[in-house]
């Protein structure tokens, strides 16, 4: 059905998929999108998406080891829960290094961004 749905309505139109790929950086097919932005911002986000892709790499053990610790010690398998925790500290920091000292910290509005001529004017 949301394949049906997709290819009956109307495309969405080009400047609102234009901000959502400057906003959201996805990865995947988006290049006839991608291609309307500038060069640096191309850029960002091919660094972005490859980081994203070796933070997964030690994002997933991570959860499964984050899962796994509290087990091991409700269990009261100290040394399982021992070992488990020296791994989830190392993950801890390896997703440290490789995905969240990287993240974007310029605020973010869901608002769109417009001009001064575009702001409707307070009604008194």
């Amino acid at each position: 059905a949301c394949m049906a749905i997709t290819f009956a309505t109307a495309p969405t139109a080009g400047d609102i998929l234009h901000t959502f790929v400057e906003r959201t950086r996805p990865f995947g097919l988006w290049g006839p999108v991608r291609d309307r932005l500038s060069p640096g911002l191309r850029a960002d986000i091919r660094t972005e998406t490859r980081r994203d892709i070796v933070a997964i790499c030690v994002a997933v053990p991570w959860q499964l080891v984050l899962f796994l610790t509290p087990m091991a010690m409700v269990t009261k398998r100290w040394d399982q829960f021992a070992i488990l925790l020296a791994i989830l500290v190392a993950l801890s920091v390896a997703l440290y290094a490789t995905w969240y000292r990287h993240l974007r910290t310029e605020p973010f509005s869901l608002t769109p961004h417009r001009t001064p001529s575009q702001v409707p004017e307070p009604v008194t």
